[in-house]
């Protein structure tokens, strides 16, 4: 079977582990995508998603490998016209990086798909980032099982990612949602079935106690016609509730969509600069071990 990553339950407990201990122990790659032909289908661009295409870009570049892009307007989308078009995209390129594809649509892709696949962001997931951000968080606590991970806000794929890596990976996922963001209750449930460690709330205050990150989560987008709710908004003072030193990290990068404090999202800033490394290191083994299964 080709090698995909739709969502982190397609590499498994295993393959998680695998990634997160090779960043521990191996220094960064090095052209480990050397001659790699990467192609990147958007579905929806935008400055919130372009972060991930130039990251993604950098990565190939810098370990040997291209990236071509094709505009969401060059593209058909629909079922039908994708299958007739797999063929054509499979012939030029050696790994296919889907952003911001409808789940449905993009699960019928992979069906049909001979060359390796990987899901770059959606609503329903981000792998490669919720990888690098885990690998960063083990960096600093070397017993993940003692971690508590906060986030407040609305949820979005990084979220979703997070949610599924509870179940493989031992850390506290405490998580205070608005009304307008609900999770997916298959996955909660399948997660929590797991064992994983999730405790939802409506109350900031009642997840950030003790956490040893917290994340600013998403605001809802205009067209989902959703009020603003200034309780689900990270504020300074709140923050004083988690650890000292308390790392903070931005659901959406540092975009304008995250609902928190501006001096919050300043103080995110120093951290962004090791987190955009990290994703690049992780961005690199994730798709050599999807070319490569046994690399690792």
């Amino acid at each position: 079977m080709t090698a995909q990553c739709l969502c982190l339950r397609d590499l498994g407990q295993e393959g998680i582990w695998r990634l997160l201990d090779a960043v521990r122990s191996q220094p960064e790659p090095s052209g480990a995508l050397s001659g790699c032909r990467a192609l990147c289908l958007t579905a929806h661009a935008s400055p919130r998603t372009l972060e991930d295409r130039l990251s993604f870009a950098e990565t190939l570049r810098t370990q040997g490998g291209m990236l071509r892009e094709i505009a969401p307007e060059e593209w058909l989308h629909s079922t039908d016209a994708l299958t007739l078009q797999t063929p054509l995209y499979a012939s030029c390129a050696d790994v296919i990086l889907a952003q911001e594809w409808e789940p449905r649509r993009l699960a019928a892709f992979a069906a049909n798909c001979p060359v390796p696949l990987l899901n770059m962001g959606n609503e329903a997931g981000h792998p490669a980032l919720a990888l690098a951000d885990l690998a960063l968080m083990h960096q600093r606590t070397e017993d993940l099982s003692t971690l508590r991970i906060a986030w407040v806000g609305g949820l979005n794929g990084l979220g979703f990612s997070l949610m599924e890596a509870a179940m493989y990976v031992p850390f506290e996922l405490f998580m205070a949602l608005p009304e307008w963001s609900m999770p997916d209750r298959d996955l909660l449930d399948l997660a929590l079935r797991a064992g994983a460690r999730i405790f939802l709330s409506r109350e900031p205050h009642l997840v950030l106690d003790e956490a040893d990150v917290v994340y600013c989560g998403a605001g809802p987008r205009a067209e989902d016609g959703a009020p603003l709710r200034a309780s689900m908004r990270l504020a300074a003072d709140a923050l004083a509730l988690s650890c000292p030193g308390a790392e903070v990290l931005t659901a959406e990068t540092l975009s304008p969509a995250c609902r928190a404090d501006d001096r919050l999202l300043e103080a995110a800033m120093p951290v962004w600069t090791r987190r955009l490394r990290m994703r690049q290191h992780m961005q690199a083994l994730l798709l050599r071990t999807l070319l490569h299964p046994a690399a690792l």
